[in-house]
């Protein structure tokens, strides 16, 4: 049965239920025994009304209140008594013998609420017969509920059975009812119909045990728990349920509503039923404060102008709200089932609606949802499809069964997935064929019926592309780590041998050998580019920029390649002398010009032309910048690597030809330098690689003489490099204070105050940081020199900045020297409050607009080809 079906049966039920409890009880031949009566309540006479309540009529709860009747019998003819309920006993008599009663319950003594019917004895003697009723209360309580007749038997017996029939009726109409809603919320997830269906259920249990058959339910005086019970649950669900027909229950809500739920029940099941009895008026006050809050939610409701809630508010919540104001202000006259039924009806149609508005809405999402939703068996055949559903699987025509769409290699994986997914949630991942593609798709499935599922696809292919990102950054971390790890020593060793060249150089004074020792110190310099690079890939370049020319620099880049072109190779330099000056490193920047180069002469192999062009370019914009392009003629970058070739261990050299390291040191050094680099598409003719670089507008390094009589604290665990950095600075004009520790300068800093500190980075005990930045608790203003061949990247926060520098070992004592009088005289001139005037000013171009042809377009001596 669809779930619409279910809605519609439980409308028809609902209907039902209205019309068992208000349907009237056809004339007969009784006497409706309702009114005041003159009754003896514990043997003094005054009124009392029949049904009433003793509390209303000011009589004691456990009072005896006698009622007598006076009947003439003139015929002899079957005639019998008929009070619906009396709470708790009652007791009929005829000339003073009893002739039936609702006894008490053998169990503790105590008593239920019930109803009498007493056949009257059959007399003709014409004379005047007392019938009395006698009616006992109990538990703080008394009252007599419902009609009372007197009547032909035969009659009386009918009205009696068609009472118990419409409570017994009511109470499985109200059971069937609850089944309809909750079978509804199974299938929706809908909460309105699940608060109903259970609301519906509570009420048919309530009907059902305050019928003839509430001895089926319970026992003794078990009937009162349940009322109590029963009404603050139907309170609580009443306030739920019209939250959730305008919007979803708010926590602070729910929490409240759970809280004093929660403790009532608790109240309800453990108090003694004295107790239980003596606190009806807080069962029933929650009941009208449930009634009254859900009026005012349905306002809301109605005035934000949710669907069905007109209906549930004028239908349901206000005639059970008038029935129990109804109750609570005339005892005896209940209302409450007649309530009971108006408000299923109401609620019943009103959630009706709202299913309804929430199913259209549904559709409505499914259709615009941008992910293809499925609906799909065990099997993969297709059900329903939303309109993305079948952009996404039809692109290369109509198919029947999701398998159609899968590689064959994973059909098994899918199998098991849909057929998990028939009776479970489940996730799985998977290939799609899309236009002769493979498609990387994540499947979300929910089962939805008898090995049916509903299926989301989304498209993976960019996670799984920042997945691998994640792996390759996880592994150059790795790769940071190992290479860090041996960095500091090995540049510790090769700065102990540019140390030693250093001294051989003041030495021997020939110029055959001083021009050796030159290059000795070169190639030290170009071995500790090693480490470098590597490092250069996972953590930065971290160099420091300053004025450089660039025109040097790529004919030095030139100079070295030229040499192991092979014989057809020609390299052409397109290079003018009067390039303004860039911000970068000289070696940083050689070595991307160079690894293009040689790129360029591993793509020519045997024979061919690089050029090499540079040139100045200034943008619409007003930025400036320096533009260097390498081109070959050789077979190009094909389309599918475009993007792949500047990522870390990409290469199309071969084995044992390519580290995969080039170009993406290459672009790791371009992004340090704020700069761009990129490949151009040339199909058939070559590669052509570009790089921007950014001018520097303002450098002034001009010699100054060195500082003199200037303490420098030289801190160096290494004795040769502590020595060769000592003599240096001294003959420099310094006086040098050396330490091998940090803890021997931390001496040193404690007794006085030193001009510049030069420290080592990686020492044990006190390492190179900790002694700066000790330095700069004690001492204001203080220049720091850090040297070292690496520091963790999770260490650099701060170092390069302000007063402090760095030098990456191995480096020349002539480097050391000069930074550390640059230091001093920046000190200097910040203690006068003058401007840095070294500081490099630059504007940065826009560079991603940039192209080889728009920049060389208003060159008259260069054309593209």
């Amino acid at each position: 049965m669809k779930v619409t079906d279910l809605n519609w049966v439980g409308i028809a039920l609902a209907a039902v239920v209205l019309v068992l409890l208000t349907l009237p009880a056809p004339p007969g031949q009784r006497t409706d025994l309702s009114g005041e009566w003159r009754a003896t309540v514990d043997g003094v006479e005054r009124t009392f009304e029949l049904p009433g309540d003793y509390a209303s009529q000011g009589v004691p709860p456990d009072a005896i209140v006698r009622i007598p009747i006076a009947i003439e019998t003139h015929e002899a003819r079957p005639q019998m008594l008929y009070l619906q309920r009396a709470a708790f006993a009652a007791r009929a008599t005829w000339d003073g013998k009893e002739i039936g009663s609702h006894a008490e319950v053998a169990d503790g003594g105590e008593r239920r609420e019930g109803g009498l019917l007493v056949p009257l004895p059959l007399t003709a003697d014409g004379k005047t017969h007392e019938l009395a009723i006698e009616l006992r209360g109990a538990h703080g309580r008394g009252a007599v509920e419902g009609g009372l007749y007197l009547g032909d038997a035969t009659e009386i017996l009918r009205l009696a059975r068609r009472h118990d029939a419409q409570r017994v009726g009511a109470g499985l109409s109200f059971a069937l009812l609850a089944l309809a809603h909750l079978a509804v919320a199974r299938r929706r997830r809908s909460r309105p119909a699940l608060w109903l269906g259970t609301w519906a259920s509570i009420a048919a249990i309530l009907v059902i045990s305050a019928s003839g058959w509430g001895g089926v339910l319970s026992l003794a005086t078990s009937f009162l728990r349940i009322e109590a019970l029963t009404s603050v649950s139907l309170s609580a669900l009443l306030v739920m349920l019209t939250t959730d027909l305008g919007k979803p229950l708010d926590k602070p809500l729910w929490q409240g509503i759970a809280a004093v739920t929660g403790a009532l029940l608790i109240a309800g099941a453990v108090l003694p039923i004295d107790v239980v009895v003596a606190m009806r008026p807080v069962w029933q006050a929650s009941g009208l404060l449930a009634c009254l809050a859900s009026l005012l939610l349905a306002g809301r409701n109605i005035q934000q102008g949710h669907p069905g809630a007109v209906v549930y508010g004028v239908m349901s919540v206000l005639p059970l709200t008038l029935a129990l104001i109804t109750d609570l202000a005339l005892p005896g006259r209940s209302l409450t089932l007649v309530g009971l039924g108006t408000f299923v009806v109401g609620a019943t149609l009103a959630v009706r609606l709202h299913e309804a508005h929430q199913a259209r809405r549904d559709e409505q999402l499914l259709q615009a949802t941008p992910d293809p939703v499925i609906g799909v068996n065990a099997e993969g055949r297709l059900g329903e499809l939303n309109p993305a559903a079948r952009a996404f699987l039809f692109v290369d025509g109509p198919i029947e069964n999701l398998l159609e769409r899968v590689p064959a290699e994973e059909h098994p994986a899918v199998r098991a997935h849909l057929a998990r997914a028939s009776r479970e949630p489940d996730q799985a991942e998977f290939h799609v064929l899309r236009a002769g593609e493979k498609v990387a798709v994540e499947s979300l499935a929910t089962p939805v019926g008898q090995k049916v599922a509903v299926i989301v696809l989304r498209d993976i292919t960019r996670r799984r592309r920042l997945d691998d990102g994640l792996l390759h950054a996880a592994r150059m971390e790795t790769v940071a780590v190992l290479v860090g790890g041996i960095a500091h020593d090995f540049n510790n060793m090769l700065g102990t041998l540019l140390a030693h060249v250093g001294f051989m150089r003041e030495i021997v004074e020939n110029e055959r050998l001083d021009d050796r020792l030159g290059k000795m110190e070169s190639t030290i310099e170009r071995a500790s580019l090693l480490t470098r690079r590597l490092l250069t890939v996972s953590r930065g370049t971290q160099s420091e920029l300053v004025q450089v020319d660039l025109s040097e620099i790529l004919r030095n880049a030139a100079e070295l390649v030229q040499p192991t072109l092979p014989p057809g190779v020609t390299l052409t330099l397109d290079i003018p002398g009067n390039l303004n000056p860039v911000l970068g490193s000289a070696s940083d920047l050689e070595h991307v010009v160079v690894n293009l180069l040689v790129n360029a002469r591993d793509a020519l192999q045997s024979d061919g032309r690089i050029e090499l062009v540079a040139r100045d370019f200034r943008l619409p914009s007003g930025g400036r910048g320096a533009f260097v392009m390498i081109e070959d003629d050789g077979p190009g970058v094909p389309d599918q690597i475009r993007e792949e070739i500047f990522n870390p261990f990409f290469t199309t050299k071969g084995p044992n030809r390519g580290t995969g390291l080039g170009l993406a040191v290459a672009s790791q050094i371009l992004r340090d330098h704020h700069g761009r680099i990129w490949v151009e598409d040339r199909p058939g003719r070559g590669s052509r690689f570009c790089l921007a670089l950014r001018h520097a507008d303002a450098m002034d390094e001009a010699p100054a003489p060195l500082p003199t009589n200037r303490r420098v604290l030289l801190v160096e665990d290494e004795p040769v490099l502590l020595d060769s950095y000592a003599t240096a600075l001294t003959e420099a004009g310094y006086d040098v204070v050396a330490c091998n520790s940090g803890g021997e300068a931390w001496r040193v800093l404690s007794r006085e105050r030193p001009d510049v500190l030069v420290t080592d980075v990686v020492m044990p005990g006190i390492t190179g940081l900790e002694l700066a930045t000790l330095c700069d608790e004690l001492h204001d203003n203080v220049p720091v020199l850090l040297v070292s061949g690496f520091i963790p990247e999770d260490r650099l926060t701060g170092v390069v900045s302000g007063s402090w520098a760095r030098l990456d070992k191995p480096v020349r004592t002539a480097r050391l020297v000069s930074t550390v009088g640059r230091l001093c005289r920046r000190a200097e001139r910040a203690a006068r409050g003058e401007l840095d005037i070294t500081q490099v000013s630059w504007l940065f171009p826009p560079l991603d607009e940039l192209s080889a042809a728009g920049i060389l377009a208003d060159d008259p001596e260069r054309t593209l080809r």
